[in-house]
C-alpha cells in the first residue's frame, strides 16, 4: 500500500489477499476546536491516514485532511452515523455510498460477541469469542501485549481475523487490518467501539 497517495481512493481499497495494515489509532481530547479528534496513522507514525471529528452526537465526520474536515474538501472521506435506539451504525462515504453497516448488542445479552457488522458486497464480519487459557477467558492479539479495554476487539472473516484493535496507552491503540476490509472501514470500526464504550 502506497502511503505517499495522497488520495482518497486509497482508503476505500480493500487490504489484500494474505497482507497485512498495521498502524495506530489515536484519540486526542478536546483539541483547539474543543472537540475530540481521532486519527489512523501508518505503523512508523508518519503518515496520517485517517482522521474524524464527532460533529454531533453520534455523528463522525472523516477526512484525510485534520486541517479541514469538510464536506467539499477533496480530501472528505464520508461519515459515520451513529442511531443510540437501534444500537446500529452506517459507514458512507463522500458520494453517500453504504460502505459498512455495525450492530451492536444490547447490553443484557450475552458479554460475548458484542456486535458484527456487514461489508458490501454481503461480507459478513463477525467479533472472535475469547479463548479459556489458563483459566483466564482472553483474546490472543497478533502483535502487541496490550492492556486490558473494553474497547479492544478482535473481528473474523473466513476464519481468520481481519481487524485487531488492542489499547497500548492511555490514548493510543493498535490497529491490525486484513482483507476483506479496507483502511475506512476498519476505521469505522473502531470509531464505533470507542463512542459505544465511552464511560470506560
Amino acid at each position: 500500500m502506497d502511503f505517499s497517495n495522497p488520495s482518497r481512493d486509497l482508503v476505500f481499497t480493500p487490504i489484500e489477499k494474505n497482507s497485512t495494515f498495521q498502524g495506530f489509532f489515536v484519540r486526542k481530547k478536546k483539541t483547539q476546536k474543543g472537540k475530540t479528534m481521532f486519527y489512523l496513522y501508518s505503523e512508523d507514525e508518519e503518515t496520517l491516514l485517517l482522521c474524524a471529528i464527532e460533529s454531533s452526537s453520534y455523528v463522525y465526520e472523516i477526512s484525510r485532511n485534520a486541517k479541514n474536515i469538510n464536506k467539499t474538501d477533496p480530501y472528505f472521506c464520508g461519515n459515520l452515523i451513529g442511531n443510540n435506539s437501534t444500537l446500529t451504525y452506517s459507514a458512507t462515504d463522500h458520494e453517500g455510498k453504504n460502505q459498512l453497516t455495525i450492530q451492536f448488542k444490547k447490553a443484557n445479552e450475552r458479554i460475548f460477541r458484542r456486535f458484527s457488522a456487514i461489508a458490501p458486497p454481503n461480507f459478513s464480519i463477525v467479533q472472535r469469542e475469547p479463548q479459556y487459557i489458563n483459566g483466564v477467558w482472553m483474546l490472543k492479539y497478533p502483535h502487541y501485549d496490550g492492556i486490558s479495554s473494553q474497547k479492544n476487539f478482535m473481528m473474523d472473516f473466513d476464519d481468520d481475523y481481519c481487524i485487531a484493535f488492542e489499547k497500548l496507552h492511555d490514548e493510543e491503540y493498535y490497529f491490525s487490518l486484513r482483507y476483506p476490509l479496507s483502511l475506512f472501514q476498519g476505521f469505522c470500526l473502531s470509531l464505533s467501539v470507542m463512542k459505544k464504550f465511552s464511560q470506560e
